[in-house]
């Protein structure tokens, strides 16, 4: 019986001994107990040289059986540990940043240059620095935070002028994305 047939069927009965099943999974050290037949464990360590990417294989394989499961003790863990998952968070987002620098910057550079393809005079630059001006008034006089949005979005052709801008909160916005 190897390691994963024997997880896969916790609730098995006991058939083999606390060191038998010790040696024929490779692990160093477990800890088993035996209620009414049923075999549980608890800890385990690796022995062989490959044990951690053992370990991680059958956890991604564990994972994708187990969708919900996962899903239930991840939202338990980040409630009980918000900061850690904030700053994981941080660092997975700054680190997707980096290694997909180029996307972002071409994407950036689209819609510069989009907001540049339509002509603008001097006074629809001035109410589009209004409406700018306005999100952040608004942000500080409530608290919440408000986000100039382009009715018709930039990747979808529209245009940055003030007739396509609308002042709406950050949750609109980023809920709306580039939906019309």
């Amino acid at each position: 019986m190897c390691y994963t047939e024997y997880m896969a069927n916790k609730h098995a009965p006991l058939l083999r001994t606390q060191v038998e099943i010790a040696a024929a999974c490779g692990v160093a050290e477990r800890k088993i107990t035996a209620t009414l037949g049923v075999a549980r464990t608890t800890q385990y360590r690796w022995l062989k040289a490959d044990g951690a990417a053992r370990a991680e294989a059958h956890r991604r394989k564990w994972v994708k059986k187990n969708p919900e499961a996962q899903a239930r003790w991840h939202k338990k863990w980040r409630d009980a540990n918000l900061e850690q998952a904030k700053e994981a968070c941080r660092k997975s987002c700054r680190a997707h940043y980096q290694k997909n620098r180029e996307v972002y910057a071409y994407r950036t550079n689209v819609r510069r240059g989009k907001m540049r393809e339509w002509p603008c005079s001097e006074i629809e630059k001035l109410m589009i620095k209004y409406r700018y001006e306005d999100a952040r008034r608004l942000t500080k006089e409530t608290g919440v935070e408000y986000h100039v949005d382009h009715i018709i979005p930039l990747a979808r052709g529209g245009p940055h002028l003030p007739w396509n801008l609308q002042v709406i909160t950050k949750a609109e916005n980023l809920s709306k994305g580039a939906k019309i």
